[in-house]
């Protein structure tokens, strides 16, 4: 009886266990149906980050979900890879993708907790789910994570797993073992050190929180860990554990900051891609973006705005410190207080740091700045930097600044920039520091292309305080004061003025299309009479500039100015010779590039070339140029600029002494000094710059015109870049002579020369008919000098000054 009971339990355990056999395996069969192809891995699609160049190939920056760059297996070194397996998968080499001794004992751990608490996956397993699943801990994906391991490890060898596994992970801030390399070390990971494998290894478990960004401390033990395995399996001797556990941690300076410096630019290339290629392709798709940005020269532009708004700033005057606190009966700052000034900051040149004023003597002030860290404010140093000190009501005048005490007190809690240390004392030489209130931009190009070299649209970009993303450059409209006037003055030429054309700067009363009356008066408030139209432009007067679109007509101004590449609303009124109406940066630099490339008008090009992640070429730009006014105009404008800077009537004269190369410009300040610009070239280069504040209310402050607020920056970076290129001449065309003119700008005869003549420049189509009748001259007919550029001809003009 009892064994027939057996017997049948026997048959019904076997039936049971057949039929359990038949279930798992046609659910695994079910399962395998639903697993995806790891042929996929033979060409796998990792989210890479776009990176973007400069028109030098030079990586500038990256714009990513997930940072990451891929490596060959040739690339890793071997402690890297020890310290992975002796970490991750101490068997990887011997079993085939999966490890029966390791899915025992955690399996056994997880039926004692009644669920999955602890993994037991190999290698090849991570690599399936970091591919093919998602991290939620169930037995479903844990069946399909060994299903595809097993796949992975007949269709891929070893070093083929671990390479696809290193190039996949997450490293807290970084995706893929190169990208971690780069960005915690700033190093090849060819190049990676032992304890920094080991330390990367460490990241595996929990990346965020093991991360040495985050939590140093931490990081350290976690590399400690990987030590000690490694030296467990062989890997390492227990001396070189010992030595690579003694080291710290040596973070990359750059590892959080984005660069400062191209960070407009990259800015709005990114918005450019995204629109054209959507966010995944733009944050995943790896494409390798070479933009037509001079790296040198976006760091000179940008260097050049900062120190250019910062001046300003100074000479605005020291608004006071941010705190006052309280310091202890020693006259020292409290710890609490001493802790919390500059917490993780690097005392480096360059940087601005919270100090503390502890003591003010007639030379220099004592500043705190860290725990055993203290710097010092020298008086000769700040009395050239800062005149005055704003008083605390709006309404009354600056207060000069004539000793430290005017300016700083002990306890005051204020902002310093690091210059320099005493290598004797070690104390840091400090700059006293407050963050510009105004703002500006630079905009640069190659005329002849279009090409944009430069672009910085503020001096600071973020969200922080003091920080925009608003690119100022491409997207502030603001009013260009008389930097309109060269557009008006080549429509002028254009429509059969001469530059000798006289024009009369004498108070006028203007009717607008309202019927409101409008009295222009002039930056200096006086009148100069009779003036040709070079000296109108030369010295920029607004009346006659007034009366010279009077005559065009406002509408005739507009048509060119739209020729020139402006968009922005103009208002068709006589005014608008003042500048009153609003422009952009980049629009007003790339009309002055037309006067530099032959009346030539070119579009804008930020990016040269982008490439697949493949490599394979998919954009690139060619330029784009029309003819939008003849080349006489905008040579004949042109030299009219170069009055600006090399005549001493020239607005931007003293602005641009010492400038040696061929150079054209103009000023532009609006009313109440709100605005303040320059825009210039050289043959080769097109550049504009604009200082304001975001709020157009606002004055920049007495006497801050744009030869005084703008032009030093253009000087500045030109002053840089210039080095970088041949020095070229602005070259006369022959389709504009050179003759002599009277005062009144009749045309003289070949011996006339009364007192006031002078040579000038006119399109060979507007040449002035008027003859100097009391020429005493015998036979000869009348000549044309010889262009400028040819002997004798620059020589003999430039001995006349306007």
């Amino acid at each position: 009886m009892i064994w027939r009971c057996v017997k049948r339990t026997g048959w019904l355990a076997l039936a049971v266990g057949g039929l359990l056999t038949v279930v798992v395996g046609a659910y695994l069969a079910y399962l395998s149906t639903q697993l995806p192809p790891v042929a996929q891995l033979e060409d796998p699609d990792y989210s890479l980050p776009t990176i973007i160049y400069d028109r030098h190939g030079r990586k500038v920056d990256e714009v990513f979900i997930k940072r990451r760059k891929l490596v060959g297996y040739d690339q890793l070194p071997s402690h890297l890879i020890n310290g992975l397996i002796a970490k991750e998968d101490s068997r990887f080499f011997e079993h085939h993708g999966i490890d029966p001794l390791r899915i025992l004992k955690a399996a056994w751990v997880d039926l004692m907790a009644m669920e999955i608490v602890q993994g037991a996956s190999t290698l090849t397993q991570q690599t399936a789910r970091q591919f093919f699943l998602t991290l939620e801990r169930t037995w479903i994906r844990k069946l399909k994570e060994i299903l595809l391991a097993l796949r992975i490890e007949r269709e891929f060898s070893k070093e083929e797993i671990i390479t696809l596994y290193l190039n996949k992970v997450n490293f807290g801030d970084a995706w893929g073992v190169a990208a971690a390399a780069e960005y915690y070390f700033d190093k090849k990971v060819e190049h990676l050190s032992l304890s920094e494998s080991a330390v990367l290894v460490g990241l595996l478990p929990a990346p965020n929180r093991y991360k040495p960004t985050r939590n140093l401390q931490l990081s350290m033990a976690q590399r400690n860990i990987v030590l000690a395995r490694m030296s467990a399996e062989g890997f390492i001797t227990p001396s070189e554990q010992m030595a690579a556990a003694s080291e710290g941690i040596l973070l990359a300076q750059s590892a959080n900051p984005k660069n400062e410096a191209v960070a407009y630019y990259v800015e709005l290339v990114r918005r450019k891609l995204l629109a054209r290629f959507g966010s995944r392709e733009l944050y995943e798709g790896g494409l390798h973006v070479y933009t037509a940005m001079d790296f040198a020269y976006q760091v000179a532009a940008h260097q050049e705005l900062v120190a250019g708004v910062r001046a300003l700033d100074r000479r605005r005057g020291y608004r006071g410190a941010e705190d006052s606190i309280e310091l202890d009966p020693q006259g020292e700052v409290p710890d609490i207080v001493l802790q919390g000034l500059n917490p993780g900051r690097e005392m480096e040149i360059g940087n601005i740091m919270r100090g503390v004023v502890v003591e003010v003597g007639e030379e220099a002030a004592r500043v705190v700045l860290a725990p055993y860290q203290e710097g010092v404010i020298e008086w000769e140093q700040l009395k050239e930097q800062w005149p005055a000190r704003l008083p605390e009501r709006e309404d009354a005048q600056p207060l000069a600044i004539t000793a430290l005490s005017d300016i700083l007190a002990p306890g005051e809690l204020i902002q310093a920039e690091i210059i320099g240390q005493d290598l004797d004392s070690g104390h840091y030489r400090l700059d006293l520091y407050q963050e510009p209130q105004a703002n500006g931009a630079i905009y640069v190009m190659d005329p002849r292309s279009g090409e944009v070299l430069a672009m910085v649209g503020g001096i600071r970009f973020g969200r922080g305080e003091g920080a925009s993303e608003f690119i100022r450059a491409t997207q502030a409209v603001r009013q260009p004061g008389s930097a309109f006037k060269p557009i008006i003055y080549a429509a002028a030429i254009e429509e059969g003025f001469t530059v000798a054309s006289v024009l009369d700067d004498s108070p006028r009363v203007f009717t607008m299309s309202t019927g409101k009356k409008h009295t222009p008066q002039n930056y200096d408030q006086g009148f100069l009479g009779r003036l040709t139209l070079r000296e109108s432009l030369v010295r920029s007067r607004n009346v006659p500039t007034v009366q010279l679109v009077d005559e065009m007509g406002a509408r005739k101004v507009i048509e060119y100015a739209r020729k020139f590449g402006i968009t922005t609303p103009i208002p068709e009124e006589s005014i608008i010779a003042l500048g009153t109406h609003s422009v952009k940066l980049s629009e007003l630099t790339r009309a002055y590039a037309v006067l530099s490339n032959a009346g030539k008008l070119a579009e804008p090009i930020y990016v040269l070339r982008i490439e697949d992640s493949k490599g394979n070429v998919i954009v690139e730009q060619q330029p784009v140029v029309s003819q939008v006014i003849s080349e006489a105009t905008a040579y004949v404008i042109s030299d009219l600029l170069r009055d600006v800077v090399r005549s001493p009537f020239g607005t931007g004269y003293r602005a641009m002494k010492g400038f040696t190369r061929p150079a054209a410009g103009k000023t532009g300040t609006t009313q109440n000094y709100t605005d303040a610009w320059y825009l210039g070239f050289i043959p080769q280069i097109a550049a504009g710059v604009y200082v304001g504040f975001d709020d157009p209310t606002i004055s920049l402050g007495p006497y801050e015109a744009g030869a005084r607020a703008a032009a030093p920056i253009w000087k500045g970076f030109m002053s840089r870049v210039e080095g970088s290129l041949p020095i070229e001449t602005f070259k006369q065309p022959d389709s504009v002579v050179t003759m002599r003119v009277g005062p009144e700008g009749q045309l003289l005869g070949p011996c006339d020369t009364p007192a006031g003549s002078r040579y000038e420049l006119f399109k060979a189509d507007t040449i002035p008919k008027r003859l100097h009748t009391g020429s005493t001259c015998v036979g000869g007919p009348l000549q044309a000098h010889p262009p400028t550029g040819q002997p004798g001809a620059r020589k003999e003009r430039e001995n006349v000054e306007l």
